[in-house]
């Protein structure tokens, strides 16, 4: 007998922060989904542009800022982000995105924002073992 599958849709509250990071095409926009789901119980999206995927977890570097978060402001923000990072224990690892927390409706000034990268501690050449209580390798 023929069997029907039944591609199941609903509607998910808007989450916050919603991210917009640099894509192959264009930007692209990650939403974080509501902790009540798992990947299993998630809604199939209705439409093929919309992808569900795991992200690994990720350290982060991040600026907050409010106001307009338009095109500029966001390219001056990500790069005071990466002028901060420069000499610190952290390098930046791949491009800056953003985060936006507020509908649009909301006055610019009420408005949270925050400009983000991922990180990983610097290597340090002058960083030794042996000074730090590890082991040398005598071999």
């Amino acid at each position: 007998a023929p069997v029907s599958v039944e591609q199941v849709t609903a509607p998910i509250a808007m989450t916050a922060p919603v991210a917009m990071e640099p894509g192959e095409r264009g930007r692209v926009m990650r939403f974080f989904m509501p902790a009540e789901y798992t990947l299993e119980t998630l809604p199939r999206p209705g439409d093929n542009r919309v992808r569900i995927v795991t992200v690994t977890a990720q350290t982060l570097a991040v600026l907050r800022f409010s106001g307009e978060a338009d095109d500029e402001e966001v390219a001056t923000r990500k790069a005071e982000l990466l002028t901060g990072l420069a000499g610190s224990n952290w390098e930046p690892v791949g491009e800056p995105g953003f985060f936006g927390y507020d509908p649009p409706m909301t006055p610019p000034e009420l408005r949270r924002n925050e400009v983000f990268v991922e990180v990983a501690a610097a290597r340090s050449e002058t960083f030794s073992p042996a000074r730090h209580g590890g082991q040398r390798d005598t071999k």
